[in-house]
């Protein structure tokens, strides 16, 4: 264990565009030791659940709300009101304290600034997916017109990007093959300081990948530019 987390709550926050493998990325987490506490194990948009705390996600929206804004209608700034933050520290307080635990919430990207104020040592584990696959996806759910979905998508992967730089983390993406995917997580998690499960990352499947867009026609600025400096980070 590093022995600047001894003295704090290791925390480990689970950043992600909606529909780009953050669920994946959360549960395979979790098979490597990570507390996630009472989570979604099963749903009909995600096979395995989408390992989100319902009370951290109701929170989040109750924020969003207050500041005008919502999940796909990103409000240009967040503040975090006291009773907001309060629900924050309790529900803080409810994780273990002698135990690694985290949570993921896409929303998290509008959100992480509120977090960083009781949380300043928490660590990350990233994740991102092609857009046009996140499209057809959010299409397929919401029917989300695709000019929003690439807007939503330049929006919360430009924060990933922001916060990337500024905090410097492990990305992968949900497009991989599994093999590359999987090893991709032993890295992950050993810098982590979890465990690979002895049986190996076996949460992660290819089915779990659903609508991938066999379409790769050209993207428009600035998708393209955010898609290409997650790439370059990944490799």
């Amino acid at each position: 264990m590093d022995h600047e987390n001894t003295a704090v709550p290791r925390v480990i926050i689970v950043l992600g565009m909606h529909r780009s493998g953050t669920s994946c990325l959360a549960g395979s987490l979790q098979q490597a030791g990570l507390y996630l506490g009472d989570v979604n194990v099963s749903n009909p948009a995600n096979v395995k659940g989408n390992r989100e705390n319902r009370a951290i996600m109701d929170l989040h929206n109750a924020v969003l709300s207050a500041n005008g804004g919502s999940w796909d209608a990103p409000p240009p700034s967040v503040t975090w009101q006291a009773v907001h933050k309060a629900e924050r520290d309790a529900l803080i307080a409810s994780y273990p304290a002698d135990d690694t635990w985290g949570f993921k919430d896409p929303r998290t990207l509008l959100l992480l600034e509120g977090w960083l104020e009781r949380l300043p040592h928490a660590r990350f584990a990233a994740t991102y997916r092609h857009p046009l696959s996140v499209y057809e996806s959010m299409h397929k759910r919401d029917k989300c017109p695709q000019t929003k979905a690439f807007d939503l998508w330049v929006h919360y992967n430009r924060r990933l990007l922001e916060y990337h730089e500024r905090f410097g983390f492990d990305l992968v993406c949900f497009d991989w093959p599994v093999e590359r995917y999987r090893r991709a997580l032993t890295n992950m998690a050993r810098r982590l300081n979890l465990a690979e499960p002895e049986a190996g990352f076996s949460f992660f499947e290819a089915t779990l990948r659903e609508n991938e867009s066999p379409r790769r026609e050209a993207l428009p600025e600035p998708v393209a530019e955010i898609y290409s400096a997650l790439e370059e980070i990944a490799a």
